[in-house]
């Protein structure tokens, strides 16, 4: 209940006993539920920064039945909007109390946003070369940009989309400079890849008996690129009952990453059916 802004709430249980057989009742007088008011101290003078932006982050107006749900659920909105206006090294401080002769709960945001915030040194490690030409290509941000989460969380969405890595870590320094520089950290993922399967098939001359074998080596011939290998036989038996055929189609398949442009991609595929 006080969770919900009922501040006057009164429980009062009574036990009742028969045999070995206990009844327990509440009497639950809630009260008038309290209203919501919120207060934002520290926030810098910054048109990046308006507090309306704050304020929106929490989605309970002024006046509203108090949530403690839904305060709770903001908090971590609450530091991102700060930080994504360049403010990397801000800290907040959140308090609720309760004022029981307004019957308000009022939600106080007190920050320290530290300075405003730039990108600095961008180092890339666990790829070299082209790869890590590519990944710095991906990076939503550049030394001197002004310092955003947003960023750092769209440059890690894009590496994982390459489909190269394992784990990708992108990392702002701890010190509170002003300039944060980045740590890129890659593990790249399983180079070659094995497929093995089979089935069954009909159509209207044939039945046919099927496999399948691939493989596929990213990395080769070059950084950027995944080359591949399909081999599918089949030996197909036709209605008459008679006529039996083995078949064969091989495939082979290169697919280059930033042919011409970041995000473009190059395929070569040549194909032998028997």
């Amino acid at each position: 209940y006080l969770r919900d802004g009922y501040l006057d709430i009164d429980v009062r249980p009574r036990v009742e006993r028969a045999g070995n057989a206990a009844t327990v009742t509440y009497k639950v007088e809630e009260g008038v539920r309290a209203t919501t008011r919120v207060v934002i101290r520290g926030l810098p003078v910054d048109p990046d920064l308006p507090p309306a932006r704050v304020r929106e982050q929490i989605p309970l107006a002024d006046g509203a039945p108090f949530s403690y749900a839904v305060y709770d659920a903001s908090k971590e909105s609450l530091m991102r909007v700060v930080e994504d206006a360049g403010y990397a090294h801000a800290k907040l401080e959140t308090t609720v109390y309760a004022d029981r002769s307004k019957r308000e709960a009022v939600i106080t945001l007190d920050y320290d946003p530290g300075p405003k915030c730039v990108f600095g040194q961008v180092t890339i490690t666990g790829v070299d070369g082209a790869l890590a030409e590519a990944v710095r290509n991906r990076l939503a941000f550049h030394p001197g940009q002004r310092y955003s989460t947003r960023a750092i969380a769209q440059s890690q969405r894009a590496l994982y989309a390459l489909g190269r890595f394992g784990t990708v870590q992108v990392q702002p320094s701890q010190d509170e400079k002003r300039e944060v520089a980045v740590i890129v950290s890659i593990t790249e993922g399983a180079r070659r890849t094995v497929e093995l399967g089979g089935g069954f098939g009909i159509d209207p001359l044939a039945y046919e008996v099927r496999g399948r074998a691939g493989y596929t080596i990213t990395g080769w011939p070059f950084d950027l690129d995944t080359a591949t290998v399909q081999l599918r036989p089949a030996y197909a038996l036709f209605r008459d009952g008679n006529t039996y055929e083995p078949r064969m189609r091989a495939i082979a398949r290169i697919e280059r990453q930033d042919v011409f442009w970041t995000y473009s991609t190059g395929e070569t595929e040549v194909g032998y059916n028997y």
